[in-house]
């Protein structure tokens, strides 16, 4: 990874995956060292994809964060809805609390929905919103009954965890009780595309990952720049 990651910086590599052998966290350290964040202000966060029958559903963030901010929960979500444009996939973002539309004022409720004020306020075109339950952001009828309000339409696809311990948990449900295909983590906010996948990782999500990487670099024109 260490060496890699040096690749990458010097250009003698466009992107790379690490992570099949060895703890998420220490290739993550190595990363962060080698190619840092794109500015001293932006915030890495990771987004994964599970593909399921129903179509696919987006979760952040599984994997870095432990507890974040109101600005890195924004800063997370703006970048995972950039993410899901690259699928051709129109974003819509629940971001998920255990309270469900002011049900709480707990300080981790409050925090959430901050977070969507402030994001629908910068992207009033899309649909952004919560803080709620996941039973309301998946189950559109349900979320009518409780809040009528809601600028989200149909079924959301992007879930937005409160922190690391929710999001690492559901995902692992979901996993757990169904077929779905993990593809990610993809990590926003690295310098460089680098991106570390989990020890458990198919051949099939190495090659998934694969693709997802080299759609990175395009979008970052590295290949533009060597050619």
């Amino acid at each position: 990874t260490a060496l890699a990651s040096v690749m990458v910086d010097l250009d003698e590599a466009h992107g790379m995956i690490c992570g099949k052998v060895g703890r998420f966290d220490m290739h993550f350290k190595t990363l962060l060292q080698v190619l840092g964040p794109k500015t001293p202000d932006t915030h890495v966060s990771s987004v994964c994809a599970l593909l399921l029958p129903n179509g696919p559903l987006f979760l952040a963030d599984a994997f870095l964060t432990v507890d974040p901010s109101v600005e890195e929960v924004i800063a997370t979500t703006e970048a995972s809805m950039e993410f899901v444009r690259q699928f051709g996939i129109k974003p819509k973002v629940a971001l998920l609390s255990h309270s469900n539309f002011g049900t709480s004022n707990a300080a981790s409720a409050k925090k959430v929905r901050s977070a969507g004020e402030m994001l629908r306020n910068a992207h009033p075109d899309l649909q952004i919103d919560g803080e709620m339950h996941v039973l309301s952001a998946l189950n559109p009828k349900l979320r009518e009954t409780v809040y009528s309000q809601a600028n989200l339409q149909g079924r959301a696809n992007v879930l937005v965890m409160p922190n690391l311990d929710a999001a690492n948990i559901a995902m692992g449900l979901i996993r757990s009780l169904t077929d779905a295909l993990l593809i990610g983590p993809f990590i926003n906010g690295f310098r460089k595309p680098a991106h570390i996948v989990i020890p458990s990782v198919s051949s099939r999500g190495i090659f998934n990952m694969t693709a997802l990487t080299v759609a990175d670099i395009q979008a970052e024109g590295s290949l533009s720049r060597r050619s």
